[in-house]
């Protein structure tokens, strides 16, 4: 027999890769499919390989034949078919409010293991660990740290659950004058104790109350009666609230515009 200049690999890692192929083939039909109706596909695709499978240590490894070899043995791999509503039922695009499995603070290795496991984005990570409870650790060739994955996931949450001001208005508070800021999903962390954190044109502002519906700000109302204010509110690591404040004896209204960025009035902090 031929000396063998090929490495051996393991059948798992062969499959592993040959679905990774298949998947981002799967993405971009799924894209395509978005823009413009699918008009062909793979009916059938058969691999036929050479290989020398060896035993060691209660693996077994194979190394393919090169041109020429006898000897080897053949494995045929048959691939079937996918049709266009198959595609569109089990891939979606990924939105640009998501975050990319390779725009993030992991390793490399951890980024290919990860898009192995099918998780493409962050929200495919949250949706992986918070609704189906799955131990990622488990799965993967390099461990992932606890605090990097709580960062990931919290990113992940914040932009599904985006901050929304619908209302600001003075009143007073044991004689203090209060800005309450009214919405949703403005904080979303609990336990966070250095967040929220308001700055009225440059200068912090103390926080009263804080919740997810509602903040308390104490703000002197008689500064913002000749000219408007910049408020900015970091709720968490992830997203600061943006507004302009103005106000006037006869109303009790604070809000005259906030800065639609995000979708809410927020921008990542």
């Amino acid at each position: 027999m031929a000396t063998r200049e090929n490495q051996s690999w393991h059948l798992n890692s062969f499959v592993d890769a040959l679905i990774y192929e298949l998947d981002r083939a799967q993405d971009t039909l799924s894209v395509k499919g978005a823009n413009r109706k699918l008009t062909y596909m793979v009916k059938d695709l058969a691999i036929d390989l050479q290989l020398f499978p060896e035993y060691h240590d209660g693996h077994i490894q194979f190394t393919t034949a090169q041109p020429g070899e006898r000897g080897a043995s053949k494995m045929t791999l048959q691939l079937g078919s996918i049709r266009e509503h198959q595609i569109q039922e089990v891939t979606k695009p990924i939105s640009q409010d998501d975050i990319v499995i390779e725009a993030t603070d992991l390793s490399e290795t951890a980024h290919k293991t990860l898009k192995k496991l099918g998780i493409r984005s962050t929200e495919d990570l949250r949706r992986a660990v918070d609704d189906q409870g799955i131990d990622l650790n488990a799965h993967t060739e390099e461990k992932i740290e606890r605090h990097t994955l709580d960062e990931l996931l919290n990113q992940a949450r914040r932009r599904q659950n985006p901050p929304m001001v619908s209302k600001a208005k003075f009143t007073k508070i044991y004689n203090e004058s209060v800005l309450i800021l009214e919405g949703k999903n403005l904080m979303i962390f609990p336990g966070e104790g250095e967040f929220p954190v308001a700055v009225l044109d440059g200068k912090r502002v103390p926080v009263i109350a804080a919740g997810e519906n509602k903040i308390d700000l104490k703000i002197n109302r008689a500064q913002l009666e000749n000219q408007p204010g910049k408020l900015e509110v970091a709720l968490d690591h992830y997203a600061v609230i943006n507004l302009t404040l103005k106000t006037n004896l006869n109303s009790k209204s604070a809000l005259e515009e906030h800065d639609p960025k995000n979708g809410s009035g927020a921008s990542p902090f």
